[in-house]
């Protein structure tokens, strides 16, 4: 008699890792829950623990960078506020300092004219025949006449000429004329008129003068090193002009 064996068909599907655990033991697929659980919780903390410390180390680099840039800013208006307020006190100081060179010129001018003023009195006071070559030199300019030149004079240049005998030989008519400052001459012949005095050749070089200083001063260092110095020279000319006039009117 032929015996005949039991024929098992193959698995459709493949039974899945789960149903394999569950099928297995229960205890088993608990342990692998709770392990996956642990590893999920580890994961999750060490992901946590590292995402901290890299955004700890991100923001403190991002806050430094702000922090240097606010500063640099803040540090930049800073410095602008003190430069214009630097430029204000500067461009002040160009104006006190412009004032003051002007001022200084106009006291240079005034001491200069009053010094040559005070020796053309001394040279004249000392020297009168001085005068006789300045009119001498004008009566040259004017036209021949028969009629006798007048010659306008301070009073006391006139009474020093009056001592001399070339005016009476001459025939000179000197007129005192208050209204003339020592070293003015005026001559006047042939219904003409010259000004042999010393008045408008001084007020020419004191033009040349100021105009000398004021080129002088266009450079900024010029002006406070040369005008205390040309104010010291004119100090002792000024000095030495009062001891020719004391000298002059007899005075030690």
């Amino acid at each position: 008699m032929t015996r005949y064996a039991l024929y098992r068909f193959p698995a459709l599907a493949e039974p899945s890792p789960r149903d394999d655990v569950c099928q297995v033991d229960p205890a088993l697929a608990d342990g692998y829950e709770a392990g996956r659980e642990i590893g999920y919780a580890d994961g999750r903390q060490a992901g946590h623990a590292e995402g901290r410390r890299v955004g700890l180390a991100e923001g403190l680099t991002e806050g430094r960078q702000a922090g240097e840039r606010a500063a640099r800013d803040a540090l930049a208006r800073r410095f602008d506020s003190v430069l214009r307020t630097l430029d204000r006190a500067a461009a002040a100081l160009r104006d006190v300092h412009a004032q003051y060179c002007d001022a200084r010129r106009g006291e240079l001018i005034d001491l200069v004219e009053k010094v040559t003023r005070q020796v053309i009195r001394c040279e004249l006071t000392l020297q009168p025949e001085q005068l006789l070559k300045l009119i001498d030199g004008a009566l040259c300019a004017l036209p021949a006449t028969d009629e006798a030149p007048e010659i306008h004079l301070p009073p006391e240049e006139c009474a020093r000429l009056a001592e001399l005998g070339q005016v009476r030989a001459d025939g000179w008519r000197l007129i005192a004329d208050r209204a003339l400052q020592a070293g003015e001459c005026r001559v006047r012949a042939g219904g003409q008129e010259v000004d042999a005095g010393c008045t408008h050749r001084l007020q020419a070089c004191l033009e040349q003068l100021r105009d000398a200083v004021e080129s002088a001063s266009d450079d900024a260092n010029v002006a406070p090193n040369v005008v205390p110095d040309v104010m010291s020279e004119a100090a002792g000319a000024d000095d030495e002009g009062r001891t020719a006039a004391r000298r002059a009117d007899g005075g030690p």
